[in-house]
Formats: structure tokens, sequence, C-alpha cells
């Protein structure tokens, strides 16, 4: 096993500063969903992405009181709208309020990371904390602008996961969205970082966020833990 994932599964974990970053364009907002929980059905896709976001909340604050939790909003850029609080109820009360809204024709995600830097004024040094961005991105025909890769990204304290959610017919932009996105995250820095293209399936929107949940100093790689779900699936069989 590569003695970096030893280290990182061992460690000893900081608290988390979660930042949840909510695509508002108006694309999301009558758009149905396949494979839906049975509890929680006929439900267009942004309900489905705010219940998965609301249970990752909950399933983290049952873990420790000491994460934090802050939601920004992505239209043409990105803005805080719930700043940095240990309040899961808080969070809870922001996120509800929020509605797909934007018609906006170009989407910066550097804007991520500078108004994160801004609120949290991050040096080079070891943070008393973990910061955990999570991007939801829902756009068909808009890939995202990324001009250079921000040095926020590089802090070995900083964490950045990606999930893209878009409709259930292919565009020719998907794939392109999926790499700009993914150069974010599989830089070799980035090892611990997870990228889930769910499409339309709430039912992998759901398995996403749970595997999102655990502490990020204590998660092996995207790739390690697809194979060992694939094992479970297998009835525990090693794949070749």
């Amino acid at each position: 096993m590569d003695p970096v994932i030893i280290q990182n599964l061992f460690s000893r974990p900081k608290p988390e500063k979660i930042a949840i970053v909510l695509d508002t364009c108006i694309e999301m907002e009558n758009s149905d969903c396949i494979n839906e929980p049975q509890l929680f059905t006929h439900k267009k896709r942004y309900d489905h992405l705010k219940r998965a976001i609301e249970i990752f909340a909950l399933s983290k604050s049952q873990m420790t009181e000491n994460h934090e939790y802050s939601l920004l909003t992505l239209d043409d850029s990105a803005h805080i709208v719930s700043p940095f609080d240990s309040s899961t109820d808080h969070f809870r009360d922001i996120l509800a309020q929020v509605a797909p809204y934007s018609y906006a024709e170009t989407c910066n995600l550097n804007s991520i990371f500078e108004v994160l830097g801004n609120e949290l004024e991050i040096s080079q040094e070891e943070l008393p904390y973990a910061l955990h961005i999570i991007l939801i991105y829902g756009r068909n025909l808009q890939v995202p602008i990324i001009s250079q890769i921000n040095e926020l990204l590089a802090h070995r304290d900083v964490y950045f996961d990606a999930v893209y959610i878009h409709g259930k017919d292919s565009t020719p932009f998907h794939e392109e969205i999926s790499k700009t996105i993914n150069s974010l995250i599989l830089d070799p820095d980035r090892k611990f970082s997870y990228f889930f293209e769910v499409k339309n399936d709430a039912s992998k929107l759901y398995q996403a966020f749970s595997l999102l949940t655990g502490h990020v100093q204590q998660r092996c790689n995207q790739k390690m833990h697809e194979e060992l779900i694939n094992q479970q699936l297998n009835g525990g069989k090693k794949r070749r």
C-alpha cells in the first residue's frame, strides 16, 4: 500500500471548515431525476441536491460538533451567502432558501478560491483546520472558466471535491466540462480529491455525498474507494 495513503488514513484529524459551492443555473430548476429513493419521489434535481447536502451536514455534525459549514452560491462567480458557522440549523435554513435563478453566460471557478481566501485569510503555514471545498456544478452547455490554478489549492490543508450533475441527454460540452473541473483535481498534489459525474441519477447523487462524509484527512484516494465498493458488490472477491 502507498505509504502516503497509510499516513493519510491514520493521521489525527483536524476540525473541518466545509464550504459547499452550489450552482444556481436556471436550467436546474425543472429537471427530473431517475432512480429516486422510495421516500422522496417525484422531486426535481434541486430538491434531491439540497436533501443530499442536508443529510451530509447532519451526518458530519453527528461525528463532531467542531466542524463549521459555509454556503456559497455560484452564478457567473461565487458568493458567500452563509459564513462559516458550527450551527447546522442555520446552514440548513439558508440552504432551504436557495433556488436556481442564474442566466449567467459565464462561470468563473477561480472566484471560489478568491472569495474563500479573502474570507479566511489563509497563509501558507499549517492551518488549525482542514478546509473542505465541495463544488456542485449543474450546467449542460457552459464550460467553466479557470484562468489559472489558484495557490490555495496547493495548500496541504485544503481539499477540493466536485459533483457534476446534469441532464440525461448528452451534449458535446459534458466531456469538456468534466475535463475542466477535473483539471483542479487530477494534479499530482490532489491525490485525495474526489470527482463524481452523477448525471441526473438521484441514487448516484446520494452515494456521492455519502462518500464525501468521511473526514478528508482519513480518506483513501477515489480509485481505491471505488475498488473497495466493487469488491463488496462482487461478494468480497478481489478484482483481477
